[in-house]
This record gives structure tokens, sequence and C-alpha cells, in this order.
């Protein structure tokens, strides 16, 4: 039963679904105790039966009248099964802003569309009243936080209390709204501090199908995973001592996916044999030389937009097939591209450190220059 505010009147309506197996159930008790209280078991017996059968008879046709005065109703189908139509109204004020809340015009008159921006924006507050909601819930076990920033990914961080014994784990988990396109492919928003729709493909599950696919092909011992780490400390390593604006520009062209797009090419290109743990030193500089002479040349495409070289077992989608190539240098100025280049190669002089750092094995004894001629 539920009370609706109808002027200065109050309206009971009855959920037939609740209130007749009540009746129901009321009534049969009814009739069981005038049973026991007379005589003619048997009389009594057929009557109850027959009752029964009527009143679950009138409560299957109360509910597909019901049901058929839903339908009837001007303007609409049936309300979703439990939900009145003041409710439905309700959950969709409380699910979000409509769609159009979070599309901007592009320029020159062109429509709208889905603004990365506005759903980061969107998405940001729902997190943080979602962790208001349970931090309450986890402060005896660990401390909650929320790392927010302009252009940085939404990050939660979780650290366990020094008196709780159970966990001492902490971590880091980024925090990013997805848009399901289909097999495996999302659209994820772009960092960005003006609204605009900026989106960026995300195909994390064909690259951990592709290492999947690697790792049977390659040897027990490869070391293209190890090149990756070393790579990215190189990176960091070669950005400490840059001033601005060049120390922004070398993290945003030595992005972590540009470090991993260039090792997904060499791998494709070099026969898979010569990965051994062996040749890490040999594998490294021929990784430092195709990613220093694809910055010359301004190009490093996409590895799995429009690319036929790529191994049929990763049974990649159509979209993924047909797309034209991308290059994922072209926002990117040359003289911009030429100075990481320089400070690139600058750095790989400082390796010897990195990889005692890394691998703590021999190979900083001998470390070859990176070549000048790429592997083909």
């Amino acid at each position: 039963m539920k009370a609706l505010p109808s002027g200065a009147m109050t309206a009971y309506t009855l959920n037939v679904r609740v209130f007749w197996p009540l009746l129901c159930t009321a009534l049969l008790c009814f009739l069981q105790a005038l049973r026991s209280t007379a005589g003619g078991a048997a009389a009594w017996d057929g009557a109850l039966l027959k009752a029964s059968l009527l009143l679950l008879l009138l409560a299957f046709l109360a509910l597909r009248y019901r049901d058929w005065r839903a339908r009837g109703r001007p303007g609409g189908a049936a309300s979703p099964r439990g939900v009145a139509p003041r409710d439905a109204a309700e959950a969709r004020r409380r699910a979000g802003p409509p769609c159009e809340a979070l599309c901007a015009e592009l320029p020159g008159g062109g429509g709208a569309q889905l603004s990365a921006a506005l759903v980061l924006r969107w998405f940001q507050g729902h997190v943080q009243r979602c962790l208001g909601a349970v931090r309450s819930c986890l402060q005896e076990r660990c401390r909650v936080g929320l790392a927010v920033g302009p252009g940085r990914p939404l990050t939660l961080h979780l650290a366990p209390r020094s008196d709780y014994v159970c966990c001492h784990l902490s971590m880091a988990v980024r925090l990013v709204p997805a848009v399901p396109l289909g097999e495996s492919l999302y659209l994820t928003p772009l960092p960005a501090a003006q609204p605009g729709p900026f989106w960026t493909l995300n195909v994390s599950r064909h690259e951990q199908r592709l290492l999947g696919w690697l790792r049977e092909q390659a040897p027990g011992d490869s070391c293209h995973l190890k090149c990756l780490q070393i790579l990215k400390g190189l990176r960091d390593l070669g950005g400490r001592s840059l001033e601005q604006p060049l120390g922004a520009q070398w993290d945003g062209v030595l992005s972590s996916y540009v470090l991993k797009t260039a090792l997904f090419w060499l791998l494709l290109r070099t026969p898979l044999h010569a990965w051994e743990d062996r040749f890490l030193v040999e594998r490294l500089a021929d990784l430092v030389a195709f990613l220093a002479e694809s910055l010359r040349r301004r190009s490093l495409l996409h590895l799995f937009l429009g690319n036929p070289c790529l191994p049929e077992a990763l049974g990649l989608p159509k979209l993924l097939k047909e797309a034209a190539p991308v290059n994922l240098l072209a926002d990117f100025e040359g003289p911009t591209l030429d100075r990481v280049a320089a400070q690139l190669l600058s750095t790989w002089k400082q390796a010897p450190k990195i990889i005692r750092m890394y691998s703590g094995g021999p190979w900083a004894a001998r470390m070859p220059p990176p070549r000048t001629d790429c592997p083909p």
C-alpha cells in the first residue's frame, strides 16, 4: 500500500501482488478455523478446495486486468514491473543528466558530440559522492583518498591502517569512464581542461591477446618486457634535468603508450628468437634507435588501426582492420620531436645505471651505442 500526495487529500493504492496473497492466506485460515469447529470434514475439505481455486483465479484475473490497463494508457507502454510511472521518472532523474547535457557543440555549427571533458566532470562527481557514502564503512581498515587534478586521470588510493594486520598492501586504482563499442573495444576520454569531443580508442583487451601470442611464440626467457621497463626508466631519468616547456613535451611525446607501441612494432619486425635474455642490450639498443628514428621521421603509427602485419590468430574485429592508419606523433611539432630524439640518445649514455637498477645482470659492462640503421 502506497500513499500518494494529491492536493489536500491522500489517496491510497493497493499493490495487488502483495495484498492479494495476504488476503488469500487470511481467508484460508478463517475457513480452516471454521472447519475445526464444525462437523462434516469431507464437505469442508471440498469447500476449502473450491474457495482456494476461486481466490487464485480472481488473483490471476486482477493482475491481468491491471497490466491491460497499464498498456492501454495514452502515451506509452506498461511501466517496468514493480516501478510506478512516478518512480520511473524519479529513477531517471537520479540516474544522471540526459545525453544533451554531456554534449558540446562542434565548431562551425556541425552539430554536437559527446564531450569527453563533460563526461569526466560528471563521472568525477558521482565517484566523489559514492566515495563519501562508503568511506565510513572502510575507515576502520584502510585510508581511502581520491586524487583529482587537471589533465590527470582520476585515481583512487587505498592504504591499510597500521593496526589492521590482515593486509599491508597499498593500491592506486585509475578510474576511467568508458563507452563500449562491442568486440572488446572502448572509447575512453582524454584528460582535457576545456570541454570538447575528444576520445581515444582503448584496445587493451587486444593488446593482452597480442602479448599472450608473443609469450607462446617467443623464447621462455624473452627480454621484451624487461626492455620496456628499462626504456621507461630511461625516460624518467632523462626528463629530470629538462627545463620547461621541454620537460612537459618530453613526457607527452614519450608517453607509456608510445613506448609500448614502439616495442610492439620492433617485436613484429624482428625474429622472436633474437629476444632471448642474453641479447637484452642489443635489443634495447635497437629499441632506442627505432624510437629515435621514428621521432625524426615524425611518424609512429598506431599498432592496431589498419595494420595488415598483425597475426591472424588475434582475430581482430573488422573495425580495426579497415580503419585508416593513425600517426601517434601527428600532434607534435617537428622541432619538439627533434629535441626529444636528441635528448633520448643523450640519455642512452646513462643506460648502464638503469641496466643495473632493473636487471642486476652483467650487461652493464658492455653498452653498445644505439644503431643508426633501424631493423627492416
